[in-house]
């Protein structure tokens, strides 16, 4: 393990101008907290410098650099936007327009002043490095892609499947023919031939751009997810059952102390659905934090971190 400073890791990317230089992000555990922290290595991870980015319960979730200026670094989730323009020596909150939670941040390479993030709340368009931002529209955004050849053509991974502009932004159209599972989790593109994009139970599926059509792949196939995750009251727990099962459900808190049983029976195959409202056995509320939900069906154990925010 290259660093183990995170309870949780949300991000890593590598400075484009630099191999030996890797930025990381997660949430960092100070009892009985969980900071929202950035790390940077410039010698391939053998020595790290660390940022807590919050004194509250947090995550880094995504992190962006500037192609033109690798000290300007972006860094989303929650709480909070947060920017570096001197490597990380010091970190400004820069959320003016932005809400909730935010999962995913790219900088235009054509011209680094325009900044996309998208999360909970939307898909948002800063025009000044981030000082401030415009909601321009959607929900629950998980991924953006700019295409490489045409920077007003975006790409957004939703909860509600992929959607496309080709003016920037100002417009959206969901593209979506073919798409079993709507909730989308990450894109990629080879330009001219394939758009790529991960769903998070459906598989893999690869949509033809000469042709505007969707394939679908059963490769990376997930069989465990919660929706949203994090969640603060309520999460839907998704699941897949390739033949009849004896089905067990029980959920434990970070120490694996048992905190709740959801299910606990025999199912057909397929996909189903449980929820859970953040309680224990008894009703209660349990404390924001890391939990883990375990899926046992006869021989095969799965297990999915679970994040609660109050």
């Amino acid at each position: 393990m290259i660093d183990s400073y995170y309870l949780d890791g949300g991000a890593f990317v590598m400075d484009p101008s630099d191999t030996a230089t890797y930025w990381s992000g997660g949430r960092h555990y100070v009892s009985p907290n969980y900071f929202k922290s950035v790390s940077r290595t410039t010698n391939s991870g053998i020595t790290w410098m660390r940022w807590d980015l919050t004194t509250e319960n947090g995550m880094c979730e995504a992190l962006a650099i500037d192609p033109t200026d690798s000290d300007i670094v972006y860094a989303a989730g929650y709480p909070g936007f947060h920017k570096t323009t001197n490597g990380g020596n010091m970190w400004n909150e820069v959320s003016g327009g932005l809400s909730g939670t935010t999962y995913a941040v790219v900088v235009d390479s054509d011209d680094p002043e325009i900044v996309y993030t998208g999360g909970t709340n939307g898909f948002f368009k800063s025009t000044n490095g981030g000082n401030t931002w415009t909601d321009m529209g959607l929900s629950q955004v998980n991924a953006i892609l700019i295409h490489p050849e045409n920077h007003d053509c975006l790409y957004a991974g939703t909860q509600s499947g992929v959607h496309v502009s080709t003016d920037g932004g100002v417009n959206w159209e969901a593209m979506n023919e073919g798409l079993e599972d709507d909730h989308v989790t990450s894109l990629g593109i080879f330009p001219e031939h394939y758009l790529f994009c991960g769903a998070d139970i459906g598989g893999m599926y690869r949509w033809d751009i000469s042709t505007g059509t969707e394939e679908y792949s059963e490769f990376q196939r997930r069989v465990l997810s919660a929706v949203p995750n994090p969640m603060r009251d309520r999460t839907t727990i998704s699941y897949s059952l390739s033949h009849l099962s004896t089905v067990e459900i029980s959920v434990f808190d970070v120490q694996g102390r048992f905190v709740r049983n959801l299910v606990s029976e025999t199912q057909t195959a397929g996909t189903h659905t449980e929820y859970w409202d953040g309680t224990d056995g008894f009703g209660v509320a349990v404390a924001a934090g890391v939990y883990f939900c375990r899926l046992i069906t006869g021989s095969e154990s799965h297990m999915l971190k679970i994040i609660i925010t109050r």
